[in-house]
């Protein structure tokens, strides 16, 4: 069963995969990329963050769910931007096609590959979920919620993003 406890940027482990605990106040810090940000980075993830905080107020499960998503997509597309900007190493790059930002994460935060993996798999039902063809629980919603919760901490934490605090208790997250 997930934990309903608050994520804080400030206080939170390096969450180097999705099993990682969201609450920890004794963690080491996880290294960051670059100093200063790059503001379009630094944009992201407070939209991110914002997003979670809307999404966590999202009385329906599908928008909650795709709310989280999108949240989860933002956060990794400024860390695979900064990361691009940073790295001369070509696997980042596709070779002749396209790749999604998932798999781009992959080959340039090898650290953030099972993150990677959770939403590119998770991605296909964002999609059926808008299209209407599918449904998902409050529970899957919640559960994708703090997940994203806790990827968007990660990636904040290893760009060195300030403390930003999002609260996400039973006051906000239907308990199923």
């Amino acid at each position: 069963m997930s934990s309903n406890k608050a994520v804080n940027f400030a206080n939170h482990p390096s969450l180097g995969h999705p099993s990682a605990i969201a609450t920890s106040t004794s963690a080491p810090q996880a290294p960051r990329d670059i100093n200063p940000v790059p503001p379009e980075a630094e944009q992201l993830v407070g939209l991110a963050v914002d997003g979670l905080v809307h999404s966590a107020r999202e009385q329906d499960a599908n928008l909650r769910f795709a709310g989280a998503q999108l949240a989860a997509l933002r956060a990794a597309a400024a860390i695979v931007a900064v990361r691009s900007r940073t790295s001369s190493d070509p696997r980042g790059m596709a070779k002749g096609r396209a790749l999604n930002v998932w798999q781009l994460l992959s080959r340039v935060a090898p650290e953030l590959s099972e993150w990677a993996a959770l939403f590119h798999y998770s991605a296909e039902k964002r999609i059926a979920v808008s299209a209407g063809t599918t449904a998902v629980s409050p529970r899957e919603a919640d559960d994708t919620l703090r997940d994203a919760a806790k990827f968007v901490a990660a990636v904040a934490r290893r760009l060195g993003i300030p403390n930003r605090r999002l609260d996400l208790t039973t006051e906000w997250l239907a308990v199923t």
